[in-house]
């Protein structure tokens, strides 16, 4: 079995995603998975295949190979040019002659060298795994989904014209339970191992992907009517040795530790009432303490990145934070503060200087103990961010805390059943038409000194005036509102005001 006859593999965007379930050049068709009613993505799947009858014999039950591996994926911007969504395949009638137009694509454009062994070393370690997917992508172009992140389920396939349809559904839903057996026969096991009749008609040889002792694929081999032979191992072996080597050169695979850490948190955030036992053994097994005070934080670029930014951004991260979890979901990186009372002295100043210099926008979740809070918190961390600009004040331009927009989530709510003016104290609205009349600045004073907790020094080196002009202003301030400032219910009222005219943008705190 050649080698470079195997190879054939297509990147094509999600959002581009058509269905043919009819074309009969599709060797294989499929839809979105559905468990237990819910729609969930595809991992990264790889299809490597060489049929050796053309399409119209296959119903005939005639001898034929394909070959299947995984990759846990973590969903990152969408750059066809690396990570995929979907992998699709289309057999033609002449599958030779569209294997040879891949080869002379890929020797044209790569340089390969020829053989299998110079083609297949150039393509994993001179290019990486996502170089063959632009040549084949002028080849191939019906998408099709073979198995979901777990095995679990088989994608749904017309009866009549799958690859899948010799499986019963009896077959199918055993499949999901042996594919677990065999996961844990190999989790200790980097070989592949001989399945004799696994399930009806198809021998199988099947090896988890290991990285730094941890696994984050899994590859099987199948073959139909046939038993393996020396040079079927032969190849499997190496070609497992590829692929580790592969995913062993990108950071995110090449720590153990941050990796594994990184598929944990991705699982949890994906899966609804995580058990909060689970959880915390599983932490337990990646080297974490019980962690008793967490927050999450979640940060989004102001503008679309490429793979190169988010390759050093996420190299920061395991730098910056190497004891927390992180994980990218929808073009955002979520980050799991392990130990939150940190914050202020770590995680900020190393938040501050990562928005210097990839101009984010973070959003920062109360602390929180309990792990089952872990879904409640990360929507925190979620809305902070996406109050990022409505936060007009310059003091969060760095990041946003949610216990600092609980109230504009407030304010929202009561928009839609009040006008918000009438909470306002009129000593406010009338202090801010006085400076308005007279070009001063005692709203802005008054708001920086009661922000500053009546500390007229530290208010003073905030507004960046000398300290007996403050006390000169916060005069004219009492005298025009006929209050001493010396009641803390009045001082809350008058903080509020100053929010909710910020909030109708009535109100523009300096830049401090």
């Amino acid at each position: 079995m050649e080698l470079k006859k195997m190879i054939s593999c297509l990147n094509f965007p999600e959002s581009n995603v058509a269905v043919e379930l009819n074309n009969p050049d599709v060797m294989l068709s499929g839809v979105e998975f559905y468990i237990d009613q819910k729609i969930i993505r595809s991992d990264i799947i790889y299809v490597l295949f060489d049929p050796v009858l053309p399409y119209k014999y296959f119903k005939a039950k005639k001898t034929y190979t394909f070959l299947i591996f995984t990759v846990k994926k973590i969903e990152m911007i969408q750059d066809p040019d690396y990570f995929i969504n979907f992998i699709v395949v289309k057999r033609p009638n002449c599958f030779t002659s569209v294997v040879n137009r891949i080869n002379e694509i890929l020797a044209e454009k790569y340089k390969l060298m020829e053989g299998t062994c110079g083609i297949t070393d150039s393509f994993f370690h001179k290019h990486g795994i996502h170089s063959i997917f632009n040549a084949a992508y002028s080849v191939f172009q019906n998408p099709i989904i073979l198995l979901d992140s777990s095995s679990k389920a088989i994608a749904n396939a017309p009866a009549n014209d799958s690859m899948l349809d010799c499986f019963s559904q009896s077959n199918i839903e055993n499949f999901g339970q042996r594919f677990k057996e065999l996961q844990y026969v190999l989790k200790d096991n980097l070989m592949p191992t001989m399945i004799k009749q696994a399930f009806s008609l198809y021998n199988m040889l099947a090896s988890n992907i290991i990285v730094n002792g941890y696994i984050v694929g899994t590859m099987m081999l199948f073959e139909k009517d046939k038993l393996f032979d020396e040079n079927d191992r032969n190849f499997f072996c190496a070609l497992i040795n590829v692929v580790t080597h592969e995913l062993g050169s990108n950071h995110l695979y090449s720590q153990s530790h941050g990796r594994s850490s990184s598929l944990l948190l991705n699982d949890v955030i994906n899966t609804p009432n995580y058990p909060p036992i689970m959880l915390e053994r599983q932490l337990g097994s990646l080297g974490f303490n019980r962690l008793h005070n967490m927050c999450f934080v979640v940060i989004s670029f102001s503008a679309n990145p490429n793979y190169t930014v988010f390759n050093e951004l996420t190299t920061l991260i395991d730098a910056y934070f190497p004891e927390d979890l992180y994980t990218i979901q929808s073009e955002k990186l979520i980050l799991l503060i392990t130990n939150a009372s940190h914050l202020e002295n770590k995680v900020l100043p190393r938040l501050k200087e990562l928005h210097a210099n990839y101009n984010l926008q973070i959003g920062i979740s109360n602390a929180f103990t309990e792990l089952s809070d872990v879904h409640k918190h990360l929507n925190q961390a979620l809305t902070a961010l996406s109050y990022y600009q409505k936060m007009t004040d310059p003091c969060y331009r760095y990041y946003v805390f949610y216990e600092h927009i609980a109230q504009l989530k407030l304010l929202d709510i009561m928009t839609a059943h009040c006008d918000l003016l009438e909470f306002c104290s009129p000593d406010i609205i009338n202090l801010i038409k006085y400076d308005e009349k007279n070009q001063s600045d005692l709203a802005q004073t008054l708001s920086v000194y009661l922000n500053c907790f009546g500390d007229g020094i530290l208010a003073s080196r905030k507004l960046r005036i000398h300290k007996n002009t403050l006390y000169y202003r916060l005069g004219l301030i009492k005298n025009f509102m006929n209050n001493e400032l010396t009641d803390g219910e009045t001082n809350y009222v008058y903080m509020f005001s100053f929010r909710t005219l910020q909030y109708l943008g009535l109100f523009h705190p300096i830049d401090l």
